[in-house]
C-alpha cells in the first residue's frame, strides 16, 4: 500500500471540504487543503487517513463516502 498526501489551494477540492480520499488500486489518494497553519492541514490529514483505513477495513466503499458527503443532505 502506498499512501499519497497532497495540500492544494481550497478552491481545487473536489467539492467543498478541507479534505478528500479516494482509492487509486493500492494507493490512498488524500488532498488536504492550505490552511494558513499547517498544523491545521495535518490534523485535517489525519483524519481523512483514519477515515478511509476504517471504511477500508469495514468495506465502506469511496464511492458509498463520497455519495454520503456530496449528497442532498450536505447542500
Amino acid at each position: 500500500m502506498e499512501i499519497h498526501i497532497k495540500t492544494i489551494p481550497h478552491g481545487e477540492q473536489r467539492y467543498s471540504t478541507t479534505g478528500d480520499w479516494w482509492w487509486a488500486g493500492e494507493t490512498l489518494e488524500m488532498r488536504v487543503s492550505v490552511l494558513g497553519d499547517w498544523r491545521y492541514s495535518v490534523l485535517i490529514a489525519l483524519h481523512e487517513l483514519v477515515e478511509a483505513l476504517l471504511c477500508k477495513a469495514h468495506g465502506v466503499t469511496t464511492d458509498a463516502v463520497d455519495a454520503w458527503d456530496m449528497g442532498p443532505a450536505r447542500t
